[in-house]
């Protein structure tokens, strides 16, 4: 067979590890009784259903992030200037000059409708904050709970358990 210098461009767009992946597939499905005339409709009938199964998912994702999103609005406390629900973020810094009273998360507000800013801090950490909030009903089991000898069993915060000093924390 030769092939004309137009169907060598197409096939070179592709490059060899996806023709001979073709090539297999083609011969795999033949060898299950597709007939050759058969494979290209088989292909495209499963890379359209392929296709679905991930828009469905993407669908499912974004209600999920709906609700949960909603859920936040109103669990989330209210900003005490614009009433809008405040955000909440993780400071890093450790304690020293730039977070003299080792701050551990703050709540906060951002409203560019009507430009509120609002800022307040808590020694608290995200996780800690969220769920004496209700945000949140479990923390991740097993995880430390940042900034102390807490242990997270079963979604709750355990008490003060005896550990190693870690990174000189105390």
């Amino acid at each position: 067979m030769n092939l004309t210098n137009e169907q060598r461009k197409i096939l070179n767009n592709f490059g060899l590890g996806i023709l001979q992946d073709m090539v297999n597939v083609m011969t795999s499905l033949e060898n299950k009784g597709i007939q050759e005339q058969d494979v290209r409709e088989a292909v495209i009938f499963y890379v359209q259903e392929e296709k679905n199964k991930v828009k469905e998912q993407s669908a499912q994702t974004l209600k999920q992030q709906e609700k949960s999103k909603q859920d936040y609005k109103s669990k989330a406390p209210q900003c005490p200037k614009c009433h809008a629900p405040l955000m909440i973020r993780e400071i890093k810094a450790p304690k020293g000059v730039k977070n003299l009273n080792n701050y551990k998360s703050e709540w906060y507000c951002i409203n560019d409708e009507i430009d509120c800013i609002y800022e307040k801090y808590s020694v608290k950490t995200v996780q800690e904050e969220l769920k004496e909030k209700g945000i949140i009903n479990k923390l991740p089991t097993g995880q430390p709970v940042v900034g102390t000898s807490r242990v997270v069993t079963e979604g709750n915060i355990s008490k003060t358990t005896k550990s190693k000093k870690c990174h000189g924390c105390g």
